[in-house]
């Protein structure tokens, strides 16, 4: 109905248009006549053709106008119409009969007979949705932990007032194993240089290590195999055959979180709220997307790996809106010394932060410096350009823990040396 109005509404505009068309013809031709006579003059000659230019201009300008709210009237009709022929859309239906024969035996029983049967087009995925409790200057809050399975079907049948049951067995997984391919072996000649490449490695984890005094558990998964998980809905729902997504709870908890500050700069430009609690489910959480809840406002989404029950797990909440950070890194070459063939980068990064809110903050500064892996590169933290007590792990990792007064600012800098030989090449500094 809208689009028909804007229709009759073009129509009209494109009649008027037409009739001031011939209007400013008769218009033009009396003009031509009064010229010729001697009668009239140009003042009412000119504001009678400009009241036509006028009128037409702004005719022209109106059916641009439903020009382009016909257009978007079109596409949304398209659109609706679209997912109309979907809805409507009549697929092959699959029906069948089961007939069951009961040998009857001597005397009377009751007797309960279960039938099982599998169905196409239904999946579901694990959904965790987390509560967090706190102050804003708290160190400790309580979060409220659930996990919901989320089921998709279009199999032609709607499920009303079922018990649902999830399991994460994979049952149409390939089972044999690869194909063996030819490994060809060559020889070349042995390179005059040694061709460096930096990768990014991930530091494999499960958790954050047992919570304390929890016992050891039989885990499921890798460790033990692969058992396959069985997870029992609270509940009966309902399931309609219509694609959308349902959701039943699986299980919930109530735990202690431990809330801290913590930047991780290469990564983002903010001071991130990070909370710190353990899996009290006696079932493990399955790895998934998480919604962040806090305070009874949503904050946004994040999402976890498989944690095993009784494991410490982090979440992260967003940016800390008091706190600033910029990062800057610079590099340089270094004097390795008059008799040395070797190559030396210094590499400075530089952290400025800031606390506009009221009340002093205490964070902890997450940076990495490289790991060499050959006896050719060398990568050395420098004490003497680096914040006050600066170490780095095996793997690299720097943590710095910092006190931000209010309304206050502090620079943090992490300085490293990378050496290198002389044929080494492809350095990333």
């Amino acid at each position: 109905r809208r689009l028909a109005s804007l229709e009759s509404s073009a129509r009209e505009v494109d009649a008027d248009v037409a009739r001031l068309a011939a209007i400013g013809t008769l218009a033009l031709g009396d003009t031509i006549l009064d010229a010729a006579h001697g009668l009239g003059d140009v003042a009412l000659w000119r504001a009678r053709l400009d009241a036509l230019d006028d009128k037409a201009r702004a005719s022209r300008e109106e059916r641009l106008s439903l020009e382009a709210r016909i257009a978007d009237t079109q596409a949304e009709l398209a659109a609706h119409e679209r997912r109309l022929a979907v809805e409507q859309r009549v697929t092959a239906r699959e029906r069948a009969t089961l007939w069951l024969s009961v040998a009857r035996s001597t005397g009377s029983a009751d007797v309960e007979i279960e039938l099982e049967y599998s169905v196409a087009n239904a999946c579901w995925r694990p959904l965790h949705r987390a509560e967090l409790t706190d102050e804003e200057t708290a160190s400790v809050g309580s979060l409220a932990f659930r996990t919901d399975g989320c089921v998709w079907q279009r199999t032609g049948e709607a499920w009303p007032d079922v018990s649902l049951v999830f399991s994460t067995e994979r049952s149409a997984r390939e089972a044999s194993p690869p194909l063996l391919q030819t490994d060809r072996l060559g020889v070349r000649r042995r390179a005059t240089t040694t061709a460096v490449s930096v990768r990014q490695e991930e530091i494999a984890t499960t958790g954050e290590g047992m919570a304390s005094g929890s016992a050891s558990a039989d885990l499921p998964g890798v460790d033990d195999g692969g058992s396959a998980q069985r997870l029992v809905a609270d509940g009966r729902v309902t399931v309609q055959s219509d694609g959308l997504p349902h959701r039943a709870t699986i299980g919930s908890f109530q735990t202690r979180a431990e809330l801290s500050l913590r930047a991780v700069p290469e990564v983002i430009a903010a001071v991130l709220r990070r909370s710190l609690q353990s899996n009290d489910s006696p079932r493990p959480l399955l790895a998934g997307p998480v919604e962040l809840v806090r305070n009874g406002g949503f904050v946004g989404r994040t999402a976890m790996k498989f944690i095993a029950p009784g494991e410490r797990f982090e979440l992260g909440w967003g940016p800390e809106g008091a706190l600033r950070l910029v990062r800057e890194e610079t590099s340089r070459e270094g004097d390795p010394g008059l008799l040395s063939s070797q190559r030396l980068r210094l590499v400075d990064r530089t952290l400025r932060l800031s606390n506009l809110g009221p009340t002093p903050l205490s964070l902890e500064i997450l940076e990495r410096i490289p790991v060499s892996e050959l006896e050719k590169v060398k990568v050395a933290l420098d004490p003497k350009r680096s914040h006050k007590g600066a170490t780095a792990d095996e793997d690299g990792m720097v943590r710095l823990p910092l006190t931000l007064p209010a309304r206050g600012t502090a620079t943090v800098t992490l300085g490293f040396e990378l050496r290198a030989a002389a044929d080494v090449v492809g350095l990333p500094y």
